[in-house]
């Protein structure tokens, strides 16, 4: 996949995110990639964030055990005022899409590859 499609699907998952706050506990994929955005704790239960996590490709509904178990990897944070309005949604799709290409092209999404 290019950069510029990962680019729209970042946009449109963290539109969604900034505009429902539910949803930000359930997770929103994005697009068709193995990668979703969610609010959570981290590994130690020290805080809870805005992550970029990755995901098995079988995943379909994100739980916090999960991250304890290592079945999706948190690859980065972030805020809500990152995401706020289009030019910063951009921004935001920019840099992360590059780390989600990089992610790509690194490793299997299997669930194997996570245990």
């Amino acid at each position: 996949m290019n950069l510029s499609d990962i680019k729209k699907q970042v946009i449109g998952a963290s539109y969604l995110y900034h505009k429902d706050r539910d949803a930000r506990l359930e997770s929103i994929p994005i697009g068709d990639l193995s990668f979703r955005l969610v609010r959570t704790s981290d590994y130690y239960q020290s805080s809870i964030d805005n992550y970029l996590v990755k995901t098995p490709r079988e995943y379909f509904d994100f739980s916090y055990q999960d991250v304890r178990e290592g079945r999706v990897r948190l690859l980065s944070t972030f805020t809500l005022s990152e995401i706020k309005n289009s030019k910063s949604r951009k921004n935001f799709a920019d840099a992360i899409s590059i780390l989600i290409q990089e992610e790509l092209h690194s490793r299997p999404s299997t669930l194997e590859s996570f245990l």
